[in-house]
């Protein structure tokens, strides 16, 4: 089956048609490898809820830019998932902070995720961040999420499909979708 017409049997399966089937994401990354696997993610989780992925994205880099900054926080304000994707070998940038509390500054009655996605668990700089990004999910009332990449000791071998990050996390923000659906 291909995306399309599985889109659309969950639609006429869900008896939901009338019902906005978009998933807004926002997505925020240190470098274009980690940010394509975290919109290789959520695409995965846009598919695995039946909805049609909507995304932005921006590099760490660019948010020293004020009005990106400025454009990327409204965006995010929108947005269902947002993503902050990570080597968790370094620190956030001073310009990564500014947005994450410009963006809590804008949020009023809107109720998004917010989605940690490092490529390391080993470091203290990851646990760092996980611990900085719960502390502002938990200030702004907003659900937290975290994950940490799985690597394959046999990437070859490796199914380019499979998932590179935990089932558990990809479930459990599935559950959160559904429940901010109803």
């Amino acid at each position: 089956m291909n995306r399309n017409s599985r889109n659309t049997a969950c639609l006429v399966n869900d008896g939901e048609a009338g019902q906005d089937r978009v998933f807004k994401a926002v997505l925020i990354y240190e470098n274009v490898a980690a940010g394509a696997r975290a919109r290789w993610f959520l695409e995965r989780l846009a598919r695995a809820s039946c909805k049609t992925l909507e995304e932005k994205m921006w590099n760490f880099d660019v948010l020293g830019i004020r009005e990106v900054r400025k454009g990327a926080a409204s965006a995010a304000r929108k947005a269902d998932v947002v993503a902050v994707c990570a080597s968790g070998q370094r620190e956030f940038p001073g310009a990564v902070r500014a947005w994450l509390d410009m963006w809590l500054w804008l949020l009023e009655d809107e109720n998004p995720a917010l989605l940690a996605l490092l490529d390391s668990s080993d470091s203290p700089t990851a646990a760092s961040i996980c611990a900085y990004l719960g502390r502002i999910a938990q200030r702004a009332g907003i659900e937290f999420f975290s994950a940490h990449r799985q690597l394959s000791l046999f990437p070859v071998v490796r199914p380019k499909e499979e998932a590179t990050w935990p089932e558990p996390v990809e479930r459990a923000l599935l559950s959160w979708l559904k429940l901010a659906d109803e």
